[in-house]
């Protein structure tokens, strides 16, 4: 199978059937991930630029709105725990993630946008909701993808 996924010309990971609020978190992660590409430079930190910058310059929705909540819930799916997902998304270059019939986005898009979060580049810190208890299953997303970055450099260097 490590042949198949690494001669393929792309990989579609199934993260989970879509639900009803599905596409307001596709939606808001692909204008996150716009924002990062377009925003002003990270050495700048997100201590000089709050919500309200981020907000006006990209046109995001407020802090309270459902498509957060959305968001959390793409992320908190249990794709990235998957065994197989190991080589599908360790071998390939070219991965793109599907929820139900939706394309989700690509995976390194998708990596992106958690690491700038968790480093405060966004100063997006409500991705993750403080109110409730499964934060920690957040931070164990985040693991799995940084772990799965990390195992997809190693291969590259052999």
């Amino acid at each position: 199978m490590t042949k198949i996924y690494f001669l393929a010309a792309h990989v579609l990971v199934y993260t989970g059937p879509e639900e009803e609020t599905s596409w307001q978190g596709i939606a808001l992660l692909n204008k996150l991930h716009q924002l990062l590409l377009n925003k002003v430079p990270s050495s700048l930190g997100s201590l000089v630029y709050g919500f309200s910058y981020y907000q006006g310059l990209a046109a995001l929705p407020n802090a309270d709105d459902s498509s957060w909540k959305a968001v959390r819930q793409l992320l908190r799916r249990p794709w990235p725990q998957r065994v197989w997902i190991v080589q599908e998304v360790v071998v390939n270059s070219s991965v793109i993630l599907l929820c139900g019939c939706q394309i989700l986005m690509p995976w390194m898009d998708l990596l992106r946008v958690m690491t700038a979060c968790k480093a405060g580049e966004l100063a997006l810190t409500f991705i993750v909701d403080y109110n409730d208890t499964s934060e920690l299953h957040d931070t164990l997303i985040f693991g799995c993808l940084a772990g799965l970055l990390s195992l997809r450099k190693k291969l590259e260097r052999v």
